[in-house]
């Protein structure tokens, strides 16, 4: 069977210290059937020459040049033949899994090529803190949906819209009218415009995976602050899609909470054998579980010498329940690898009592990990709470 032939696009705007990184990155990808189109949009710097001279002798590379500021990154059908079945927009100073057009293929695949939007998973790195926060995929109640019309309070684009995934939008069916328009280009919510104008034209799947590393400097370009025609631009995007909505296919909700974990590794590449301790997963999890994660070595349940291992705490829910599983790693394992992650399903009006609930999860799930091997930390986000031992 012949794989699926993917263009991936980037336009560069002075960011010329990134180049070096940028490429390396995109020439390692880990897939046969692509190529990479690059612009440089009109740089005050020296980024266009040093991309010129960096695209010789390359054929996975084609450089163009556009007739006006953010035309490939608006609009690219003007740069991209149609034998291309998928566009993938990888932005200029961010970073990619290097697996993550055979992650692409496959659901592409397996859905037929049905699908016209694929989202995946993704970390947010902070350049001036060194922080990196990593997003989850979260199954989604009414109530928490409803909330969410405080972040665009004019209309509730969410719910009308069946919103129920989360994540990066970097692939694109390549439609023959792909071409996105704004007021003098100037958006903010980028990504959420495409997702709304790509739901009009097919089926969307969300993948939690963590194959996009999102970079939020201060200098760049795509870290967004809300502009004056947020809602205008909203708008624009609802309009293309408000008499054909389609609902997200939502194909890993059934073990959210596991894959959830392991977006929530830092550097999960580097571990080939991890080991899933979640007792209620049935062989269709599994499987699922196994066939996202080809790459790797998925064990369930096994507290025998793995690179790293996944506790989903949400199934242990007193104490010394989880103490037993932890004291079997540490038993089996000199300096275990390990992470314990919780997810709170639960809805709250207020801050306070979201801060109230996540302090006593911490304080519970740290004393039976202190009990067993002493030290560690935890990350809080929203309701992922991740405890670690790297």
């Amino acid at each position: 069977m012949k794989k699926t032939k993917f263009a991936i696009y980037t336009s560069f705007y002075n960011c010329s210290k990134y180049i070096d990184q940028i490429f390396e990155n995109v020439l390692n990808i880990n897939y046969d059937n692509w190529n990479w189109f690059i612009t440089d949009d009109f740089s005050t710097d020296e980024t266009g020459n040093i991309l010129r001279e960096k695209c010789k002798g390359i054929e996975r590379i084609k450089y163009v040049e556009q007739s006006r500021k953010k035309e490939m990154y608006w609009q690219p059908n003007n740069f991209i033949p149609t034998d291309y079945e998928y566009i993938v927009l990888v932005c200029s100073d961010d970073i990619v899994d290097t697996e993550i057009l055979n992650v692409y293929a496959n659901h592409i695949e397996k859905y037929n090529k049905e699908l016209s939007i694929l989202s995946v998973d993704f970390s947010k790195f902070e350049e001036t803190t060194g922080n990196i926060h990593s997003r989850g995929y979260v199954i989604n109640n009414d109530n928490f949906i409803k909330k969410l019309d405080t972040y665009h309070p004019e209309i509730d684009y969410v719910t009308n819209l069946s919103y129920y995934a989360f994540g990066h939008a970097m692939c694109f069916k390549n439609t023959s009218d792909l071409k996105f328009e704004i007021d003098d280009f100037d958006a903010s919510a980028e990504d959420s415009y495409r997702m709304m104008y790509m739901l009009s034209k097919g089926q969307w799947l969300h993948i939690p995976r963590n194959l996009y590393k999102w970079a939020y400097r201060e200098d760049s370009e795509s870290h967004s602050k809300v502009k004056s025609n947020f809602n205008g631009n909203f708008h624009v995007a609802y309009d293309k899609c408000f008499n054909n909505p389609v609902d997200p296919i939502c194909y890993y909700n059934d073990c959210y909470k596991e894959l959830n974990a392991l977006i929530s590794v830092d550097d999960l590449e580097k571990f080939k054998k991890i080991s899933i301790i979640s007792p209620n997963l049935n062989f269709e999890q599994k499987k699922k579980i196994k066939e996202l994660y080809y790459d790797k070595t998925i064990l369930f349940n096994s507290t025998n010498k793995s690179d790293l291992y996944v506790v989903v705490s949400n199934y242990y829910d007193c104490e010394n329940s989880l103490e037993n599983v932890l004291e079997r790693i540490r038993n089996n394992n000199d300096n275990p690898k390990l992470l314990i992650y919780n997810l709170d399903e639960s809805f709250y009006l207020s801050d306070t009592d979201v801060f109230s609930q996540n302090d006593i999860r911490v304080r519970k799930i740290g004393n039976s990990i202190s009990k067993i091997f002493g030290g560690h930390y935890y990350f809080s986000y929203f309701r992922h709470l991740t405890f670690k031992l790297l």
